[in-house]
Order: C-alpha cells, then sequence, then structure tokens
C-alpha cells in the first residue's frame, strides 16, 4: 500500500506541478496579451492625439486667416473713413490728389482732368499750379464727372488714364491685401 501511497503522491505532484506550470504559461500569456493591450491603446491614444492637434492646428490657422481679413477690411474702411473726412476739412485736398497724380506723368502734353462737379471750379482756379509739375503741358482741361466720387479724380492724356480716387486707391490697397 505504502507503494500505491507513494504513486499516488507522485501522480498527486506532478499534476500539480503541471497545474502550476500551465497556470504560469497562463498567467504569462495574460501579461503578455495585456502589454499588447497596453501598447496598442497607447499607439492609438497617440495618433488620436496627433489627429487631435493636426485639427487643432488648422482651426488655429483658419480662424487667424479670418481674423486677419477681418482686421484688413477694418483697416481699409478706417483709411477710408480717414481720408473722407481729411477730404472734407481741408479744402486743397483734390489739388494735392491732382499734383500727386499729375507727378506720374511729367512728360504728358494733352491734360484732361475729370473731377466731381462740387470740385470743378475749385482745381480750375489752380490750373496754373497744376501746370507747374507738367514739364510739355500747355494746357490743363478740368471737366465735371458726375462718376467721379469728391475729392478724386481721373486724369487722361495721350498715354493713357489715371484714377486717383479714394474708393478706386482703397480697392486696389484691399486687393493687393488680399481682402
Amino acid at each position: 500500500m505504502l507503494a500505491t501511497e507513494n504513486s499516488a503522491e507522485r501522480i498527486l505532484e506532478t499534476a500539480q506541478a503541471s497545474v502550476k506550470e500551465g497556470l504560469a504559461c497562463v498567467d504569462a500569456q495574460i501579461e503578455e496579451i495585456f502589454a499588447r493591450a497596453r501598447e496598442k491603446g497607447k499607439k492609438k491614444g497617440e495618433e488620436h492625439e496627433t489627429d487631435l492637434l493636426q485639427k487643432q492646428e488648422l482651426l488655429r490657422k483658419n480662424m487667424m486667416q479670418e481674423l486677419r481679413v477681418e482686421i484688413l477690411q477694418s483697416a481699409v474702411t478706417t483709411a477710408r473713413t480717414a481720408l473722407e473726412k481729411a477730404m472734407l476739412a481741408n479744402p486743397n485736398f483734390v489739388l494735392q490728389v491732382a499734383l500727386r497724380a499729375l507727378s506720374i506723368i511729367p512728360d504728358a502734353q494733352n491734360v484732361l482732368i475729370r473731377v466731381n462737379h462740387e470740385d470743378v471750379a475749385f482745381l480750375k482756379s489752380r490750373k496754373e499750379v497744376l501746370l507747374e509739375g507738367l514739364e510739355r503741358a500747355k494746357e490743363v482741361e478740368v471737366r465735371a464727372d458726375r462718376m467721379v466720387a469728391r475729392g478724386g479724380l481721373i486724369i487722361q492724356t495721350q498715354s493713357g488714364t489715371i484714377d486717383a480716387q479714394i474708393g478706386t486707391q482703397l480697392e486696389e490697397i484691399a486687393n493687393e491685401l488680399g481682402v
């Protein structure tokens, strides 16, 4: 009977060792599965974080562009208002605009300046001043044009046309700024 007991104990010990070994193997497999799951979860989290950061950067860029456009539009509107106030406060405003525009074309011979009807008399009274900046012109003709905004003018010569209206200049500035 001793031999049977010894044999049964050995079988039991072997079975227990096998179970222990099996459990250790299962524990190792479970640990490996958890490690892979953690790594996979970490990787997915990092990918999600990267995606969110990219979306955030895109949103920031879009908001900055929209803000830039709004600021530039506001600046153009403010400039328009300031120039209109300066025009009303300064009776020589249209003369200054004309002189700046004429300085671009000192060689012009035939010069026609179209202005708002409210500015005609004033510019006609300053023809001598207008001619001083022109080397070849003998005469400058000033005409009323209902299409020309107050304080601005359009100069026509044999070489071409210069639109020196405030609105036109501000539109060009706005276009250059991408507004």
